[in-house]
């Protein structure tokens, strides 16, 4: 009996032994290039791990944003987003995406409905695309997933329906918006 709590004994020791901590960033825009760092971290860790990712960003593409909050969100990691800094448009989104939130001094936080340019030849197919893709983001994601428009308030929820850029400055403001509910 001894012996076989032993062998557990030392291969739970060695399992934590193993955990890492995976530090990453997203600096400046989102886009292919700037998240493939954070999107090999968050692939590559282990239930045991934990992946700090730092955002300062103010946005970037849609595409790129989804694919890393699609892998944040399927890791078995335990996943740490800081805001260090400006967090706007899906620099904000995937803050939100993680487990845990930290917000430094001095951070900011902007919230408001996905831009897609339209093309004038294509018009009646990119409206679609943009609907879905505003209504995924502000129902889905916004509403549904981080209950957003009850802890942004009435006043400005509507302001970020109408299309309106939704700012929070310093911890005091976002921490109400990031507090499980």
């Amino acid at each position: 009996m001894r012996i076989l709590l032993g062998i557990i004994t030392a291969a739970a020791i060695g399992a934590n032994a193993l955990a890492a901590t995976i530090e990453t960033k997203i600096e400046g825009e989102v886009n292919s290039t700037s998240i493939m760092p954070a999107l090999i971290a968050v692939g590559t860790a282990t239930s045991s791990d934990t992946v700090i990712l730092t955002i300062n960003s103010p946005g970037g593409s849609m595409a790129a944003g989804f694919k890393l909050l699609r892998a944040i969100e399927q890791t078995k990691a335990h996943t740490v987003c800081k805001l260090d800094g400006l967090g706007a448009s899906m620099g904000a989104i995937l803050f939100l995406g993680c487990k845990e939130k930290i917000v430094e001094p001095g951070s900011v936080l902007m919230f408001h409905l996905p831009y897609l340019p339209l093309d004038e030849k294509n018009a009646p197919a990119d409206y679609k695309l943009r609907d879905y893709f505003v209504s995924r983001y502000t129902l889905t994601i916004l509403k549904e997933k981080y209950n957003l428009d009850r802890k942004m308030g009435t006043e400005n929820w509507n302001r970020l329906l109408m299309g309106d850029d939704v700012w929070y400055f310093g911890k005091e403001q976002i921490d109400p918006l990031i507090r499980k509910r």
